[in-house]
C-alpha cells in the first residue's frame, strides 16, 4: 500500500472530497514499520495529528491509446515521428500482432499503395497511406488527415525504425480522420531506379502496441474537433479500439483508474 497527494480540487465520481487536495512534500509516514508522524505547529490551521490524513485510495493503472503526442525531444530523446500517415485497415489485426506492407511509394505524389496481397479493407493497389509535409501537426486524435501527401524521393526516404506514426480512419461522414499512432518500421528497397520519378519499393512495418515511456498522453484534449456528438463517438471508438473496431496496433500511454 502506499500513498500519494493529490493536487486535483475535482471530485472523482464521488470517491473524493470535491476540495481536497494537496500539493505538498512526500508524506511522512509509512505502514507496517513502526514510524511515526512529524510533529506540527499547534497554532497551523492544518495538523495532521489532529485533522488526520484525506486517503483517496490506493492507486489502480491501465493502459489507454495515446491520444495525444507531445513534441519529440532531443535530450532526453524521445521517439520521433514517421513522415508518413497510415490508413488503419491497412495495418489492422485481430489479435495485435505486427504487420508487415509490401509497399509502392509514388516519389511525386507520396502516395504509399500496398503491392502485395491483398487483405479485407485493404486490397492491392489501396492507398496504405502517404507521406505529409508537417507530421507534427497532426499529433493529437480527431485532426483530419491531409488528402494529397508531398514529394518523397527515393534516394531521401532512408529507412527509418521504431517511429510514431499517425493513423488515420474513414469516418462515416466527413473527411478522414487521425484516430491514434501506430509505432512503424520503413524500411525502403536498396537500390533507387534511375529516373527520380519513378516509384520505388519499400516494407512498412506496424508494430505490436508499446506501451509510451513519455511525451504522450490518454487525455482527451480539450481543444476537440468541431464535429457532431456521432462523429466524436465513432472517433473515440475507434481510438479505444472498442468491441467491432479495427484494431491498430495503438501507441498505449499508462492512465490512472482509481
Amino acid at each position: 500500500m502506499r500513498l500519494r497527494r493529490s493536487n486535483e480540487y475535482q471530485d472523482l465520481e464521488n470517491q473524493t472530497d470535491p476540495d481536497v487536495a494537496s500539493s505538498g512534500p512526500s508524506i511522512p509516514l509509512t505502514f507496517g514499520k513502526g514510524t511515526t508522524i512529524h510533529g506540527d505547529d499547534p497554532n497551523l490551521d492544518y495538523s495532521v495529528r489532529r485533522d488526520g490524513l484525506t486517503v483517496r485510495a490506493t492507486a489502480i493503472a491501465n493502459t489507454r491509446p495515446a491520444w495525444h503526442l507531445g513534441v519529440p525531444q532531443a535530450n532526453p530523446a524521445t521517439t520521433a515521428l514517421a513522415p508518413f500517415i497510415v490508413s488503419d485497415t491497412c495495418v489492422a489485426s485481430v489479435t495485435g500482432a505486427a504487420v508487415a506492407v509490401t509497399v509502392s511509394v509514388n516519389p511525386t505524389t507520396g502516395n504509399i499503395t500496398r503491392t502485395g496481397a491483398g487483405v479485407p479493407g485493404c486490397a492491392t493497389g489501396a492507398i496504405v497511406g502517404r507521406f505529409v509535409a508537417n507530421a507534427a501537426a497532426l499529433r493529437t486524435a480527431g485532426a483530419v488527415a491531409p488528402g494529397a501527401g508531398v514529394i518523397a524521393r527515393c534516394l531521401t526516404s532512408t529507412t527509418l525504425l521504431a517511429r510514431y506514426s499517425p493513423v488515420f480512419s474513414v469516418m462515416a461522414t466527413g473527411p478522414n480522420r487521425i484516430i491514434g499512432f501506430s509505432q512503424v518500421d520503413f524500411v525502403r528497397a536498396a537500390n533507387c531506379p534511375n529516373n527520380i520519378s519513378a516509384p520505388f519499393n519499400a516494407t512498412i512495418t506496424r508494430r505490436v502496441s508499446t506501451v509510451a515511456a513519455s511525451n504522450a498522453s490518454a487525455i482527451v484534449s480539450e481543444e476537440l474537433p468541431a464535429v457532431a456528438p456521432a462523429v466524436m463517438t465513432e472517433l473515440l471508438n475507434k481510438n479505444l479500439v472498442a468491441a467491432g473496431q479495427v484494431n491498430y496496433g495503438p501507441v498505449l500511454v499508462p492512465v490512472l483508474v482509481r
